[in-house]
């Protein structure tokens, strides 16, 4: 939100227009249609962390390859969320791409930070209800603002998980 000042502005007014001062609840999820298209947006383009192996249980074919029973493969699901085939434009930051027409929050099945069948995350819920509740009330109540002219650009460690090198941002509340 440091970096794209008019989305986070957005994602406020529509904060104000449909909950105003109020402290956000679950409920509210189901109307602030463009801040669940930030967060899913967020989710699509920085994965968290590398998936487990997983043993091939009945023979595969991928793309004239043939991958035998009991072969180790780990799933990498950031490919299929920044595959050019899929999103238009997949290294741009665009939450509108998950929004219909209408412009009602659309849940892409194809965007799954979490896993997915028998093996996805066990705290999803949880980690995606406090997502929502974090992220609406931050952008509710404070601004985030780069401290220099130009926001710094977001480079990422990588290891077992992801997370962005250290970078200094100014947090003031919202006025």
């Amino acid at each position: 939100m440091v970096k794209f000042t008019t989305l986070k502005r957005r994602a406020q007014k529509e904060i104000d227009e449909k909950i105003g001062k109020r402290s956000i609840q679950m409920d509210d999820q189901k109307a602030l249609h463009y801040c669940n298209a930030v967060i899913q947006e967020v989710l699509r383009l920085s994965t968290m962390f590398s998936n487990f192996t997983r043993l091939i249980s009945a023979p595969v074919n991928i793309d004239g390859y043939s991958i035998p029973v009991g072969t180790g493969v780990i799933p990498e699901f950031s490919l299929v969320h920044n595959d050019p085939n899929k999103f238009e434009r997949h290294g741009f930051f665009c939450p509108d791409r998950h929004l219909n027409e209408q412009g009602e929050f659309v849940k892409d099945p194809r965007i799954t930070p979490f896993s997915m069948g028998k093996r996805a995350c066990i705290g999803e819920g949880l980690a995606r209800m406090e997502l929502f509740l974090f992220f609406t009330s931050f952008i509710q109540n404070l601004t985030f603002s780069s401290v220099t002219k130009v926001p710094p650009e977001l480079k990422l460690q990588n290891s077992f998980s992801r997370a962005p090198e250290p970078y200094q941002v100014l947090v003031k509340n919202r006025e």
